[in-house]
């Protein structure tokens, strides 16, 4: 798909449509917030992980040499999640704090670049890594990646369970951007934690594409990750989606979607091409022309994490390859 241009009804490019919506006051509070979704009837809520993941995706995109937020924005955003983060040395949703989300806000506070920031919002940023680096440490050897320990313990995102290795394979790159030891050994005994497979029961798509994510950026292009990767090619639905569970056919999942074109343009094979295509025309169909795109087929919940994933996997499914720099 290298050298296509997706363009809306006005013919803004697409990226260009999602950098808009994903930083504009849809999506960012006054205050830093990150909201979790847009919808007037179904209004989201301030999430911390997706604030850690939105300055991931802004630091991916000052890589790339792409349009980024104002540099006013990222320090709102950095911030707030530093102080959320400081509160408990980690973040969450709900009442519950998440070794996961806590991985990946660290790594995201790590990646932040500031052209000017000022002393006391830099010692704000290193004492909420450092709480966090603290916390992590401990984490990694108790009962469950959340805490309280939580009432409803079967549910994927509460379990030692692969969608973890993500958050090893952040954290792995966050603590080499702080040349911090502590956490490279923490990264690697969270590895050592988690179970090779998921427990029985249906599988969460949207937690399997993470485990894959992860397991590539431990392992890189190893047959075995590519080949996992190639077997997604199995739940990809006849209109290019994927659904929220594998073998429960479904309304198709945007960020789950996003996931596995991610994943198979990483794998660079020829033999994935049209599924790439399949589903970046899917995710294009759920693109609104202003205002991001939805959660899954038929919502009017404009999810911000999705829309930060599908400007990432049409980035690489246009270019014909991967920088490597996983939101």
């Amino acid at each position: 798909m290298s050298g296509t241009a997706w363009t809306n009804g006005d013919q803004i490019p697409i990226r260009e449509v999602l950098f808009r919506w994903l930083t504009s006051a849809a999506v960012i509070r006054p205050d830093g917030a990150v909201l979790s979704w847009w919808n007037d009837a179904h209004p989201g809520f301030p999430y911390p992980e997706a604030a850690a993941l939105w300055l991931s995706w802004a630091a991916w995109r000052r890589a790339r040499r792409d349009p980024v937020p104002e540099a006013q924005q990222i320090a709102r955003v950095t911030g707030r999640l530093a102080r959320d983060l400081l509160e408990d040395g980690g973040i969450g949703a709900g009442g519950s704090r998440f070794l996961f989300d806590t991985c990946l806000a660290v790594d995201a506070l790590a990646r932040t670049v500031l052209p000017a920031e000022d002393p006391d919002s830099a010692m704000e940023r290193l004492g909420a890594m450092d709480a966090a680096a603290e916390r992590i440490s401990r984490w990694v050897d108790e009962p469950a990646p959340v805490v309280p320990m939580p009432r409803d313990p079967d549910r994927w995102s509460r379990r030692w369970d692969p969608h973890l290795l993500r958050a090893a394979g952040i954290l792995a790159r966050g603590a080499r951007a702080l040349e911090h030891r502590e956490l490279l050994g923490a990264s690697r005994r969270l590895v050592e934690r988690i179970p090779g497979d998921a427990p029985g029961g249906p599988v969460t798509l949207h937690a399997h594409c993470y485990g894959l994510e992860g397991r590539w950026m431990l392992q890189g292009p190893d047959p075995a990750v590519v080949a996992a990767i190639e077997a997604l090619v199995g739940v990809q639905q006849r209109d290019g989606s994927l659904p929220a569970h594998a073998g429960e056919p479904g309304a198709g999942r945007s960020d789950a979607t996003a996931q596995a074109v991610r994943l198979w343009c990483a794998s660079r094979s020829d033999a994935l091409s049209r599924p790439i295509r399949r589903g970046c025309s899917w995710l294009l169909a759920q693109i609104h022309r202003h205002r991001g795109i939805r959660y899954e087929a038929g919502s009017e919940d404009r999810n911000t994490w999705a829309a930060l994933f599908a400007d990432q996997a049409l980035a690489w499914a246009t270019e014909g390859g991967v920088d490597g720099d996983w939101i």
